[in-house]
């Protein structure tokens, strides 16, 4: 099971790796066995209230960790809305991560805002329904929003 500490982890790893892609120091990976998993993800990121850029894995075909990595830069530098960025303004964005199971449905979706409140709803598409996390105060803004049955681990 993923913790709300976890998520943080996966929002931090993945904005070090926009930093690392930019020229700043290489992103040092969590090292919770949390993510010992082969896993798929998108990664969306927002300037603002505007779209930056969003990439992600339907299925995962390689470890969680490198598909994270892989998503956030390409979200950051490939996506072709996104418009061009320099090392310190990755810190700027709003970085989102979704992890999906093998069945490509939402199993988690974590938050970096950079305001310390956040809030979410999630659709488990398997049982078709949903549950909510209110908005709360969390260590620097990050969230975990689990699905209905409250499993926020890979399955």
């Amino acid at each position: 099971m993923l913790s709300d500490a976890d998520g943080l982890a996966l929002c931090r790893y993945a904005r070090a790796c926009i930093a690392a892609a930019l020229g700043g120091p290489p992103a040092k990976p969590p090292t919770s066995a949390a993510f010992a998993f082969d896993g798929a993800c998108f990664v969306t990121l927002y300037r603002g209230d505007e779209l930056h850029g969003c990439i992600g894995s339907l299925e995962a075909h390689q470890p969680l960790l490198r598909d994270v990595a892989d998503n956030a830069v390409s979200a950051a530098l490939r996506d072709p809305r996104a418009t061009p960025i320099v090392l310190g303004d990755e810190q700027q964005l709003r970085v989102e991560v979704s992890l999906l199971s093998d069945g490509a449905d939402l199993v988690a979706h974590v938050v970096d805002s950079g305001d310390g409140v956040a809030g979410s709803s999630v659709n488990s598409t398997r049982s078709g329904s949903s549950a909510e996390t209110p908005a709360r105060q969390c260590p620097p803004a990050c969230v975990m929003i689990r699905s209905a049955s409250g499993a926020a681990s890979p399955r």
